[in-house]
C-alpha cells in the first residue's frame, strides 16, 4: 500500500483585501484596464495579484514584472510591498540591487522602470502590471512588453488614475469594448468605494486644485494635464477634428524637424505647410541608430523634401565618424538648416501660439501626439509651484523636435518662409481640413 501524499502546507500572506479589492480579483481577465481613484489601494492590489498569478502559473520558471514610469518609482512604491507580502513564504530570495524576488519554485517577480523598457527585450513574461499607465511611453507596451507576453500567453494589468486624454491609459480604456473578450475594464471614483471619509474628501477638495481633484478622486478623463504646456491646445485639436487621417499632398514639399541623440530617442517630424495651415503628416523615432542609417530611412520615404531643420548642437562631432554631424549629413546629400538657439521657454510660447493652426495624422503621429500632450513642467509639492523649465522625460525629444520647426519661423512677425510664401500667424481665419 502506497504511503499517503503529504498534505500541502497552507501559507497565509499578510494581505487582507477590502471588499472592492476582492471583487476586482474575481473580475479580472487576461488584459485589464483599471482606472481607480487615489488611495483605492491599487499598488497593494496589483502586487498581490502579481504574486497570485506567478505562484499559480502552471508553466515552469514563471516570470512577472511590475512596471512603473521610472525605476526609482518602482523601487519606492512597490518593492517594499513585494517583500512584505511574500516574506512568509519559506525559501524566498530577494535581490535588492536588481529589485527581484525569487520564489522557491523558480518563479520570479522583478521591478522595472518604463524609461528603461529596452531592458525587457529578449525575456518572457507570464504576468505584468503597468502602474501609472498614463505616464508610460506607449512604445514600452507595444514594442517590448506585449511581445514578451506572447509565447506563453501571459497577462497584463494596467492601473492608474487619468492624466487627460490621448495617452496609452485613456486609449486602452476606451478601446476595451472593441478589443475582445480577453479584455476587461473598470473605473471607480471615491463615490463608488466610499473608503475615504467625507470630511477628508471635503478637506482635499479645498486643498487641491480643481484639476487635481477631478483627476485623482473623480477619475475624469477631461481635465487638462497639470503642468502640461500643450495639453489644452492638443485637446482642442482633437475636439476640432484636427487629429485625423491626413494624406501626403504631393503638391507641397515636406519639411523635417529633428532632435538627434544617441541613448535618447532620435525624433523627426515630417511637416507640410499649406497656405495658413500646418500639416504634420508623419514622424519617426528610434534609439541607438547612427545618423547615416537615419538619413537612409528618411530618403526612402516617398516625399519631396523642402528644408531640414536641426538643433544648434548638430555641429557636435559624431561618435561614429569623428566628424561633425552636420558635415556627415552634408556628405550624404542632406543639408541641414540649424534652428536659432533661443531660450526654451520662448520656443514653448511660440509653439503654443502655433498649435491652433496644426493638423496631425492620428495614425502615423500617434506617439508624438501623446508626447505633445504629456510634455510638462516639474511640480514642487512643497512650494506648490512649477519649475521654470520642462521636465526631462520621454516626451521631451518629441516636443523639442517640434519646437525646432516652430522656432525656424521668422521670430519677429512669426512668419513661415517655407513654400516660398510668408504665412502671417496673426490672421484669424478658420482652420479648414
Amino acid at each position: 500500500m502506497n504511503a499517503a501524499a503529504p498534505e500541502a502546507k497552507v501559507i497565509r500572506l499578510p494581505y487582507s483585501p477590502r471588499k472592492h479589492q476582492v471583487e476586482l480579483h474575481k473580475a479580472v481577465k487576461r488584459f485589464n484596464v483599471l482606472v481607480k481613484h487615489r488611495r483605492f489601494g491599487k499598488t497593494v492590489w496589483a502586487v498581490n495579484n502579481l504574486i497570485r498569478n506567478v505562484t499559480r502559473c502552471p508553466l515552469p520558471r514563471a516570470r512577472g514584472a511590475y512596471v512603473a514610469p521610472n525605476y526609482n518609482q518602482a523601487k519606492r512604491v512597490a518593492w517594499d510591498y513585494l517583500k512584505m507580502y511574500t516574506n512568509p513564504i519559506p525559501g524566498m530570495n530577494y535581490n535588492a540591487s536588481e529589485l527581484t524576488a525569487q520564489f522557491p519554485n523558480g518563479a520570479r517577480i522583478i521591478m522595472l522602470g518604463a524609461e528603461k523598457a529596452d531592458s525587457l527585450r529578449g525575456i518572457y513574461l507570464d504576468d505584468c502590471c503597468i502602474d501609472e499607465t498614463a505616464q508610460i511611453n506607449p512604445i514600452a507596451w507595444t514594442q517590448v512588453i506585449r511581445p514578451a507576453l506572447s509565447d506563453r500567453l501571459g497577462s497584463c494589468t494596467f492601473i492608474g488614475t487619468p492624466k487627460g486624454r490621448g495617452n496609452l491609459f485613456s486609449d486602452l480604456y476606451h478601446s476595451v469594448p472593441e478589443l475582445g473578450g480577453e479584455w476587461y475594464r473598470s473605473l471607480s471614483t471615491y463615490k463608488d468605494t466610499g473608503i475615504i471619509k467625507e470630511s477628508e474628501i471635503e478637506a482635499m477638495r479645498r486643498e487641491m486644485t480643481k484639476v487635481e481633484f477631478s483627476q485623482e478622486l473623480e477619475c475624469s478623463w477631461l481635465a487638462s494635464i497639470e503642468g502640461s504646456y500643450y495639453s489644452t491646445e492638443m485637446n482642442d485639436a482633437e475636439d476640432d477634428g484636427r487629429i485625423c487621417d491626413l494624406p501626403y499632398d504631393s503638391n507641397y514639399p515636406v519639411h523635417t524637424a529633428w532632435d538627434i541623440g544617441w541613448s535618447a530617442n532620435n525624433v523627426i517630424w515630417f511637416i507640410q505647410v499649406i497656405g495658413s495651415r500646418i500639416h504634420v503628416i508623419d514622424m519617426m523615432s528610434n534609439k541607438f541608430t547612427t545618423l547615416p542609417e537615419i538619413i537612409k530611412i528618411v530618403k526612402e520615404k516617398p516625399y519631396t523634401y523642402g528644408r531640414h531643420i536641426c538643433p544648434h548642437d548638430m555641429k557636435k562631432h559624431s561618435y561614429e565618424t569623428g566628424m561633425r554631424r552636420i558635415d556627415v549629413a552634408a556628405e550624404l546629400e542632406l543639408i541641414f538648416e540649424q534652428c536659432p538657439n533661443i531660450a526654451v521657454m520662448d520656443g514653448i510660447k511660440a509653439v503654443q501660439a502655433t498649435l491652433p493652426r496644426v493638423t496631425w495624422d492620428r495614425n502615423k503621429c500617434k506617439v508624438g501626439i501623446e508626447a505633445m500632450r504629456q510634455y510638462r513642467t516639474e511640480y514642487n509639492a512643497l512650494t506648490r509651484s512649477y519649475s521654470q523649465s520642462p521636465k526631462h522625460s520621454w516626451e521631451s525629444d518629441y516636443a523639442d523636435a517640434f519646437r525646432m520647426f516652430v522656432v525656424a519661423m521668422d521670430g519677429g512677425a512669426r512668419q513661415l518662409q517655407f513654400s516660398g510664401e510668408a504665412i502671417d500667424y496673426s490672421a484669424k481665419d478658420s482652420m479648414v481640413v
